[in-house]
């Protein structure tokens, strides 16, 4: 496996990790703007870069599993015309996974969801779920999961 830069975080109990180069940026926002009818796993908008409106979506919501916890910090991803953002808790740092890191298959709770979990990456200090976050906010896979929670919801 070729050498890839990594940077990690946590969301809720769950630590992650995703190729840098989908990470367009990390920003602090004093609030997020619910949208009127808005379903999960939309958690609202907010101003970006002055002139446009970011979606914010809750990452456990697209993974399957429900855990709201407020934080300012936003991590921004996606093509720069389409850009999406998702809360994290904290950033964890920039790390490199190589032939010599164990990478395990994933088997916890998360949902699968379009093969964004590609595995668990075992590094010194604990276990990160390997996320391949482009597929993860693919625009199919944001409509079928917006309609699964339309339908499951009163």
């Amino acid at each position: 496996m070729p050498e890839r830069r990594l940077i990690s975080f946590t969301v809720g109990s769950y630590r992650f990790a995703v190729p840098i180069e989908a990470v367009r940026e990390v920003v602090n926002v004093a609030s997020i703007v619910p949208v009127p009818g808005g379903r999960r796993p939309l958690e609202g908008i907010l101003q970006y870069r002055g002139n446009m409106v970011l979606p914010v979506f809750s990452l456990l919501d697209l993974l399957g599993t429900r855990h709201d916890e407020p934080s300012n910090l936003v991590v921004v991803t996606g093509p720069e015309e389409d850009p999406v953002g998702f809360r994290v808790r904290n950033m964890g740092g920039v790390m490199f996974s190589g032939d010599n890191d164990e990478i395990a298959s994933y088997e916890g709770e998360l949902a699968l969801s379009g093969d964004a979990i590609s595995g668990v990456l075992k590094k010194t200090g604990g276990e990160l779920i390997l996320l391949e976050i482009d597929r993860l906010f693919d625009h199919r896979t944001m409509m079928d999961k917006q309609r699964g929670h339309q339908a499951n919801t009163p």
